[in-house]
């Protein structure tokens, strides 16, 4: 995940077991796209169908039929810091039989240079709002993200 920002030194998640990533995936068998999105919250888990324990998420493929599940790793999670103007890993996903396609962000959290902390919807990928103790515009805007294989 990458962005420009005015006067924030880092953009996090409040709790990232409990954040709510609404994300869509493709089959990696014939390349359909979920026509949903998924959401895939790191506490709550289902019965895998395939015998393999307990898992995120659970789905159905609409073109071939398969099943597929998505784990988020949550120890991959950390802080996004704004002095790096380059893309910086936010959280993993353990993906069987998929592979995620979109993002679509909600709440993050930024947190200002003078330590003010604000709650960001970034539903249009850019956020703005004004910090009283520094007296300045901040901001987030130019939201890029990427999913990327390890």
């Amino acid at each position: 995940m990458k962005f420009e920002t005015e006067n924030l030194s880092i953009v996090e998640l409040d709790d990232v077991a409990s954040y709510d990533f609404e994300i869509k995936a493709k089959c990696s068998n014939c390349q359909t796209e979920t026509p949903k999105s998924l959401h895939i919250v790191g506490v709550e888990t289902q019965e895998n169908p395939n015998g393999r324990g307990e898992t995120n998420c659970v789905w159905k493929c609409s073109g071939c039929g398969r099943q597929h599940s998505i784990d988020v790793i949550t120890k991959v999670y950390q802080p996004i810091s704004c002095s790096v103007e380059k893309y910086q890993p936010l959280v993993g996903f353990d993906c069987r039989g998929c592979e995620p396609s979109q993002w679509i962000p909600h709440e993050l959290a930024a947190i200002t240079t003078s330590d003010a902390r604000f709650e960001v919807a970034l539903q249009k990928g850019e956020w703005y709002d004004y910090d009283e103790d520094s007296e300045s515009s901040v901001g987030i805007s130019k939201l890029e993200h990427r999913f990327s294989k390890k």
